[in-house]
């Protein structure tokens, strides 16, 4: 029996351990190239063929996406994800005079807008990095009722003195403002008419008045959506806005569908900052109808809302309107309602507020 001769074993051994090695080596090759030819890719590990994401386990528990998590730091008035040191400042409320240059528009992230005599208004900005501006303003004066709404959003306000010409109760008795018509120091003039101040000189303010500069927790009038949500619609169509304030002070907006905001205009021109030639665009509009009273005095006439008795309104994005209501709740915060009577959600992002007189209504028009 010489196969069972030591030498003759050794070689049986080898010969059957070669044929095992090219029988599996031509296996595994014709494997691979049927993967190949099927569109598969061979360098994936045994599982995650075909799977999503790399994924391998097919598992409905381990395919369920995770959730994402919501910013630590959040916006109080826009809603957006900010940095912890964002979340330490508090804005500039600025008050710009109408017909004049608006510096530094476009970094306001909420623009108000408010109704005075003859038809005219005037906007408050709300800024985290107006001192960053090279050039802010024409700076404009300021009223006890212009001074109650610029407060409901926690802002210091800039302004150049006040025109009041009617004594009027306040919603509260102490503000955060700063008068650049008593601090002369920190503005300046142009054609003896318009005042404009920069991020440096309002620095100088802050820092040399003792203001407050820490952000304060704000009531906001508005909920956000919860993040990570669908936009917010409403049902009625609001492509273009108007607001007729006078036959020379129209204030429009009209909705870009690939950017999903509305871009401000006055009368029939896009409003553009001619610090940088960008023009602000607002996520949210609100027009909100306040119960007006002129006063006649020897020195002047004065149309006051009153921002106590609320009224009616319209909240616009999306493209949409959405009928709302406002006023002031017990403790003196302003606030606005669905049509539900609960505090009214607002999709994350700027916003811009214009109030008008309720017996104007008709003067606000949508489609």
């Amino acid at each position: 029996m010489k196969i069972l001769k030591r030498g003759n074993l050794l070689k049986l051994v080898a010969f059957f351990v070669i044929a095992a090695t090219l029988t599996c080596t031509v296996a595994f090759a014709a494997n691979g190239w049927q993967s190949f030819l099927n569109g598969e890719n061979s360098d994936k590990a045994e599982g995650e063929q075909n799977q999503p994401n790399g994924e391998g386990n097919n598992d409905k528990e381990n395919n369920t996406q995770e959730p994402k998590p919501i910013p630590e730091f959040l916006h109080a008035i826009t809603g957006l994800e900010i940095t912890e040191q964002e979340s330490h400042i508090r804005p500039l409320a600025l008050v710009f005079s109408q017909g004049s240059p608006l510096y530094g528009i476009s970094s306001s992230y909420l623009t108000i807008e408010v109704p005075t005599e003859k038809g005219e208004t005037r906007y408050i900005g709300y800024s985290d990095n107006a001192l960053s501006l090279g050039k802010i303003g024409s700076i404009g004066r300021t009223r006890g009722y212009i001074t109650d709404i610029a407060s409901a959003f926690g802002g210091i306000l800039i302004h150049r003195g006040s025109d009041d010409s009617f004594e009027y109760g306040r919603l509260s008795p102490e503000y955060d403002t700063l008068d650049l018509e008593a601090h002369e120091g920190y503005c300046y003039s142009e054609y003896t008419k318009y005042y404009y101040s920069n991020g440096d000189l309002l620095g100088a303010l802050l820092n040399n008045s003792g203001a407050d500069t820490a952000r304060k927790d704000t009531a906001v009038p508005y909920a956000h959506i919860d993040y990570y949500n669908e936009e917010l619609r409403g049902s009625s169509k609001a492509a273009v806005i108007s607001i007729e304030y006078s036959t020379d002070n129209v204030t429009s907006f009209v909705y870009d569908s690939a950017a999903l905001e509305y871009s401000l205009y006055k009368n029939d021109a896009r409003v553009t900052d001619p610090l940088n030639d960008r023009a602000p665009t607002y996520k949210n509009v609100f027009i909100l109808f306040a119960n007006t009273t002129t006063h006649e005095t020897e020195n002047a006439t004065q149309a006051i809302p009153s921002l106590t008795e609320g009224g009616t309104g319209y909240y616009f994005t999306g493209g949409t309107a959405i009928n709302i209501s406002w006023g002031y709740n017990e403790l003196g915060n302003l606030v606005f309602y669905n049509e539900n009577g609960r505090i009214l959600s607002v999709n994350r992002g700027t916003s811009y507020i214009s109030f008008a007189k309720a017996s104007e209504k008709n003067k606000t028009y949508f489609e």
